[in-house]
Formats: structure tokens, C-alpha cells, sequence
């Protein structure tokens, strides 16, 4: 019997609030290898690359959180651990003496419009952890995500976004070459750019591209020539039928090659609408069958192409498993919730494929206050049992 755990935050706001944190071919037009693969030569879980993209406020400082792999005793063996920080900015090199350490940078690490930066922030560690970042440029609109390691990242993604949708991609190496197929208009560089056309670029070391639209980039294809670091979301997205309660969306993309087969889903519980998830497709013909879970089961064969994706909605009492021969991706967006103490805004969260658990020790980051002290999140997990 194996237990699957997945981690939702939720902040309980005066105004409105959310934030969602989850634990975690051939190309239209791009490259048949990604050069050089550094990704095995690298130690599992230690080093990072990762970015922040623009928020509807950009008031307070960003927050890492790093969390130590292993067991009580394990962990107690590594410490103290040492993670170094380095942007094009500054380097910093943080002690860990706890299991979990959180640190604070500065917002100007936060890209603004659909332009290049040099943003972004390579993370590395002597010892293995686990990264979550929180965007809380504004303790009225944030959201998370777990970070991924170098060794699982790729050159092939499919965007995953929403209104008002933003997508950053972060180069790892010098002279990396990039192409992406978008899916709605973009201004880029001063430059319109329309849906089918590519976006070329060649990024450095550090620098991220950012690409804005008012409309949903999903299904955009982003390739490259080398491993990079992809995040999507949006500016401030409204999931709501009365276009209320706008959040900042965000996380961190997978590659092609990391995507699954079957996927166990729940709703929020507490949300006052129905979850929506996006089940995105990277070959023709894609079956998928999903069968939903209430007082009884109800099964449904349905057919995905390449660069698309079919939504479902899920309520507070209905849980679903989905599985195919083929990968998809399965991305959750939260509605808004509603209780006494306040009102919790949207969130985004890639779920994870069964097939990427084991039975390792799962090591919850619990967070209790926004960075301003003003805030209060609420946390709560879900317990899948097969």
C-alpha cells in the first residue's frame, strides 16, 4: 500500500487571498538534441535555476524556503548544510542549521513587462533539499512553487498559463537557443508578435525572457539547444463567473520528457466553485480515460492532440483518476474560497504523475504568516490511499 501526499496552502485574508503549493518528440520548429547534458553529470536535488515573474504589486521581498531530504536522523547528519545563492546582482551563501530555513531577496529580482532581464537565480546546496519560492512582491496577490532541480529539467515544454498569462523562461548556460510557437498575441521587445508566429531568442547565463499576453498562452511550445528553466502563470488571474478576486498565478513547468500516465486528483475542499484542470496532450490521438469519484464512478474515454488540452471541473465532494499509454500533464487552477475569517483568491498547481512517488519520508513546509505579518496562511494536506 502506498500513500501519496500532495500540499496545499491556503491564506485566510481580511481581503482576498490565495497561494497553492504542490509537492510535489519532434518540435513544430526547434532542436533533436539538447546540448551539452549536464543534467546527469549533476548530484540529485543540489543545484537550481529558477526565476520570478511579474506580479500584480511589487511591494515586499521574495521567499525561498529550503527543506532538507531524509529522515529525522539524516537531516540531523547534514547540518549544518551550506546553499549558495548567486544572481547577476549579488552571491550570498546561507548556513542552514534547521531542517527548514527560509531566506528573503530582493524584489527587483522581479521582471517587469515582456522584455529580457537578467533575473534570474541559481540555487546550490551541499546537501539535498527540497526549494519553494513565494512570490510575495504584494501581500494581496502571491503565489508559489516548488522548484526543480537541474537533473530533471529539459528543452522541450508546453506552456501551461491562464488569462492575462505570463511565461518566463531562464537560461542555465551561455549561447542557449530558443524558439517558441505562441498561441495568442504577445508584445515582445516593443514588437507584436501574433498567435503562430516563433519567438527567437539566444539567452545567457542568467538572463530570463519574459513573454506577456492578455490573453492564455497555453500550448505555446518553447524548445531549446540546451536545459532551461521554464515558470508560467499569470500576472493576476480571475477564475471567478463574477470576475472577482484576481490572484497572481505561477509554477514551475516540466519538460516533455518528465511528463506521466496517471494522475489521482481532488478538489480544494473549500473552494466556493468547482476546480478546473487542464490535462494537456504532446502526441495526436491521445486517449485518456478519467473516471470520477462521488457515490459512484463514472468513467470517460476522451481524445487529445498534440499541443492541446481538455478541461474538467471537479467540486468539493468529487475526486478523479486519470491514466493513458501516453505522458500528459495535468495542471489543478482553484477557484476562490469563502469562510468567516476572510476570502482566499486563485491558485495554479501542476499535479504530479503517480509514477514520480516512492516511499521516502514526505517533510512538510508549513507556512503561518505573509511576509508583512499582516496575513495568515492556512495549511492543509491530502492523503491518497491505494
Amino acid at each position: 500500500m502506498n500513500t501519496y501526499y500532495r500540499l496545499g496552502l491556503r491564506p485566510i485574508f481580511r481581503i482576498f487571498q490565495y497561494i497553492g503549493i504542490c509537492f510535489l518528440f519532434q518540435a513544430v520548429k526547434g532542436y533533436s538534441t539538447c546540448q551539452p547534458d549536464f543534467r546527469t553529470a549533476s548530484a540529485e536535488n543540489r543545484k537550481f535555476t529558477i526565476g520570478f515573474m511579474e506580479n500584480a504589486e511589487k511591494n515586499l521581498p521574495l521567499t525561498l524556503t529550503f527543506v532538507l531530504i531524509g529522515n529525522a536522523e539524516e537531516k540531523h547528519d547534514l547540518l549544518p548544510n551550506i546553499v549558495n545563492i548567486t544572481s547577476s546582482l549579488f552571491e550570498i551563501s546561507v548556513i542552514q542549521h534547521e531542517a527548514t530555513e527560509t531566506v528573503y531577496l530582493p524584489s527587483s529580482l522581479v521582471i517587469s513587462g515582456s522584455r529580457l532581464g537578467f533575473i534570474g537565480i541559481e540555487i546550490s546546496s551541499s546537501a539535498e533539499i527540497r526549494v519553494f519560492g513565494i512570490n510575495t512582491a504584494s501581500s494581496r496577490y502571491l503565489d508559489g512553487f516548488l522548484a526543480l532541480p537541474i537533473e530533471k529539467l529539459g528543452c522541450q515544454y508546453y506552456v501551461a498559463s491562464y488569462t492575462r498569462s505570463q511565461v518566463l523562461i531562464v537560461g542555465i548556460e551561455n549561447n542557449t537557443s530558443l524558439s517558441v510557437l505562441i498561441k495568442a498575441e504577445v508584445m515582445f521587445d516593443n514588437k507584436q508578435i501574433h498567435a503562430g508566429q516563433f519567438v527567437n531568442l539566444t539567452l545567457r547565463r542568467f538572463q530570463a525572457a519574459q513573454l506577456q499576453s492578455e490573453l492564455d498562452l497555453s500550448g505555446s511550445l518553447i524548445t531549446s539547444s540546451k536545459p532551461i528553466t521554464v515558470m508560467a502563470g499569470s500576472m493576476c488571474a480571475t477564475l471567478s463567473s463574477n470576475g472577482l478576486h484576481c490572484n497572481h498565478l505561477v509554477e514551475q513547468l516540466p519538460p516533455l520528457e518528465s511528463w506521466g500516465s496517471t494522475f489521482i486528483l481532488t478538489s480544494s475542499q473549500i473552494s466556493r466553485s468547482s476546480d478546473l484542470f487542464r490535462i494537456f496532450s504532446k502526441e495526436n490521438n491521445t486517449v485518456v480515460t478519467i473516471i470520477t469519484i462521488t457515490t459512484s464512478h463514472h468513467t470517460t474515454n476522451l481524445t487529445i492532440d498534440e499541443g492541446q488540452f481538455h478541461e474538467i471541473f471537479l467540486s468539493g465532494s468529487e475526486h478523479a483518476w486519470i491514466e493513458t499509454f501516453e505522458r500528459i500533464m495535468v495542471v489543478q487552477y482553484r477557484g476562490y474560497f469563502m469562510e468567516a475569517s476572510g476570502l482566499g483568491g486563485p491558485s495554479m498547481c501542476v499535479q504530479a504523475a503517480l509514477e514520480t512517488f516512492d516511499s521516502s519520508p514526505v517533510t512538510l513546509s508549513i507556512f503561518d504568516v505573509t511576509t508583512d505579518g499582516v496575513n495568515r496562511f492556512r495549511n492543509s494536506i491530502a492523503v491518497f490511499t491505494l
